[in-house]
């Protein structure tokens, strides 16, 4: 998802992206460690990372800052659910809403972005989303996955990979990033054609376009990152595994 996020602006000019939760009501699930290895693709976390005591304006110039690089977002809930309603809903706008200036005019601003958001929690943040005084059509924006660590993992190995993907942070993307665009044609109509095969295979109604969308991103962001050699793991296992979730 991490390499996906920039493919997003390719496929709708006009909204701003799709959220990825991951969730899990214990702890020491790998959510963090998750968010960390997304960053790890670009640099360090904290270049990409949105916290819970960051006011609605910071929240908002950080999404306008990346652009197009992953926004993550660790322990995202809050005790208000319709202010988590409205993040999402400037979030997935892809533009900030309008302001006016002090003497009452219309204070205009290019900041906008088109991309994924990462975010982790102890709980479900569509039934956030479905439990505030506002309808419950962002809910369909957010794609949820279920944060879980096969016991046979050691849980002590934890350190040793955060250290490392700390140690590794931003040559992968560097590599990536450079393939992109020197190969943008081929890249958008493999885009195109993956998400529309996602499309067909799931059969998803309209809206969840954007569970299609980043679906399709990230099947297409695996196939390059798979051909590039940069990490060692199978699309087609993924997109199976997703699909069947």
């Amino acid at each position: 998802a991490s390499f996906a996020a920039p493919l997003i602006r390719f496929q709708e000019r006009d909204e701003g992206g799709a959220v990825l939760h991951l969730m899990s009501s214990k702890s020491a699930q790998g959510k963090t460690t998750a968010l960390i290895a997304a960053a790890s693709v670009w640099g360090r976390i904290d270049a990409f990372r949105i916290k819970k005591d960051d006011t609605v304006i910071g929240r908002l110039l950080v999404l306008a800052t990346l652009s197009n690089l992953p926004v993550l977002y660790d322990e995202i809930m809050t005790r208000d659910p319709d202010a988590i309603y409205d993040f999402i809903v400037s979030f997935t706008n892809g533009a900030d809403r309008t302001r006016a200036t002090r003497t009452g005019e219309i204070k205009h601003s290019e900041a906008r972005w088109q991309t994924i958001m990462l975010s982790a929690g102890n709980t479900s943040l569509r039934e956030v989303l479905a439990s505030g005084d506002k309808p419950d059509t962002q809910a369909h924006r957010v794609m949820e996955l279920e944060a879980v660590i096969p016991e046979e993992i050691a849980k002590h190995y934890s350190e040793e990979i955060k250290d490392n993907l700390r140690k590794n942070a931003g040559y992968a993307g560097d590599v990536y990033i450079d393939y992109v665009v020197q190969n943008l044609d081929v890249i958008k109509k493999l885009l195109h054609d993956v998400t529309d095969k996602v499309r067909s295979d799931t059969m998803l109604p309209q809206e969840y376009r954007f569970w299609v969308r980043t679906i399709g991103a990230i099947v297409c962001a695996g196939l390059i990152v798979k051909k590039l050699g940069l990490v060692e793991f199978s699309p087609d296992r993924i997109y199976a595994w997703i699909k069947e979730y």
